[in-house]
């Protein structure tokens, strides 16, 4: 699984049993295929 696999899995989860907004989304190839994923979830960002 990649990222952007992992990032469209998460939102299908989410979508219909919590609010949530993206609030920054960024992958970084060159550092071993990590990224960053920021939520906001009722409030809180994680």
């Amino acid at each position: 699984m990649n990222f952007e696999e992992f990032r469209s899995d998460l939102e299908k989860n989410l979508k219909g049993r919590v609010s949530f907004e993206i609030q920054e989304c960024h992958y970084h190839g060159y550092h071993f295929g990590s990224g960053l994923l920021v939520l906001r979830l009722s409030g809180y960002n994680f």
